[in-house]
Order: structure tokens, then C-alpha cells, then sequence
């Protein structure tokens, strides 16, 4: 597999990742989103707590928060490695 195909593959999985993760938690999104519409900025012990609040009211478990720190890890990586193949994002 050439480089630029090895690129675009990882950009790929890596987006379909995040995809796959954000759906999985929208309203957890959602919550958050509107929190940061109205207070602007959030510290990591306010995230976690709103979203421990926001699963704890609809019966679900609290997401892991290391799985969404490490599929953004991964997709920051395979950015990376695009970059500096020098291979553009793939445009959504």
C-alpha cells in the first residue's frame, strides 16, 4: 500500500471513529454544547460531572471519558502523519 493510500485510509478510519463516537453520544453533545453556550468555558471536573449528570438522569451508564481522549488521540495522529506525507484531509 503506497503512502498517500496509507494516509487517506487512516484519516478515514480515524473520522469514522469520531463519527461512530459523537453519535453514539449525542445527547451527552448536545448537553454540553448548551453548557458552553451559556457559561462559555468549561474546566475537565465540570465536563465530567455534567456528563455523569446527563447519564445518570437518562439511566445510563457514564461514558468512559479515556475512550474519547484516546479516539481523539488517534485522529490528531493520523492528521499528523497526513501532514507530514502531505496529504490533505479528506473534505466532508
Amino acid at each position: 500500500m503506497c503512502c498517500v493510500c496509507l494516509c487517506v485510509s487512516l484519516l478515514q478510519g480515524a473520522y469514522e471513529r469520531a463519527k461512530k463516537l459523537l453519535t453514539n453520544h449525542l445527547h451527552e453533545l448536545h448537553a454540553l454544547a448548551n453548557e458552553l453556550v451559556e457559561k462559555e468555558t468549561l474546566t475537565g471536573d465540570q465536563i465530567k460531572s455534567l456528563i455523569t449528570d446527563v447519564n445518570n438522569k437518562g439511566g445510563r451508564r457514564a461514558p468512559q471519558v479515556q475512550q474519547a481522549v484516546q479516539a481523539t488521540k488517534e485522529a490528531a495522529a493520523a492528521a499528523a502523519q497526513a501532514a507530514t506525507a502531505g496529504v490533505a484531509a479528506p473534505a466532508s
